[in-house]
């Protein structure tokens, strides 16, 4: 079983279901590929990959969609910052410190994340691309950054707190699949397993913005 994932899926959700499919299937020889989501894509349009978790804003080629999560972006931020206990992270807060950003590709998706980006024009502190980063860069210092849930939440075991924020940044993932791994019995265990953990990862969403799946046929 050959799975492509995203870093910010990795921490958790791809060992957890890797571990749930040798209980099923002892034998199951697995390995996985950690790389962007186009690089993921082709893989598995290719039958190089047999289950994919990808950014669900790319095309998919000849790969399947089964299935598309969507959870709201988090504000992260060192445990002892003057925000850690705020109830929500509003969009003004974001240009009194300063930010981590994880760039346009991320934030301009939307219009709320476009209005961050303006927000914190002046004060933004370094720009990257990946949310494990972001974490990095504001332990132990009074930076901000919003990054995805999963990430975020693998990292408050690590000195950061998260805070909801009151306004709208989808983080959406989809599962994919090519002809071949869609009718497999292991790839199907892991699309079950990975399917679960992600619907009862615990997140805090902002402004009523909660988790959303759509099933793929």
């Amino acid at each position: 079983m050959r799975i492509g994932t995203l870093a910010a899926m990795s921490f958790n959700i791809v060992p957890d279901a890797i571990q749930q499919l040798r209980t099923r299937f002892p034998e199951a020889r697995t390995t996985i590929a950690v790389r962007s989501s186009t690089e993921i894509v082709s893989s598995v349009a290719s039958r190089l990959t047999d289950v994919g978790l990808v950014d669900a804003g790319v095309s998919f080629l000849d790969a399947k969609c089964v299935a598309t999560f969507e959870r709201n972006s988090v504000c992260v931020m060192d445990q002892k910052h003057p925000l850690a206990e705020s109830e929500r992270v509003r969009l003004e807060d974001f240009s009194r410190y300063p930010f981590v950003s994880l760039g346009e590709l991320y934030f301009r998706r939307s219009r709320d994340g476009a209005r961050l980006l303006e927000v914190t024009a002046a004060n933004t502190v370094a720009d990257i691309f990946q949310s494990f980063l972001a974490c990095a860069l504001v332990r132990g210092g009074r930076s901000l950054a919003v990054v995805d849930p999963f990430t975020a939440g693998f990292y408050s075991e690590f000195g950061l707190a998260l805070r909801p924020i009151e306004f709208d940044i989808p983080f959406r993932i989809s599962i994919i699949v090519n002809d071949r791994s869609a009718t497999g019995a292991a790839a199907g265990k892991v699309i079950e397993a990975m399917t679960d953990l992600i619907g009862r990862q615990s997140s805090l969403p902002a402004a009523g913005h909660g988790c959303f799946l759509s099933l793929s046929g």
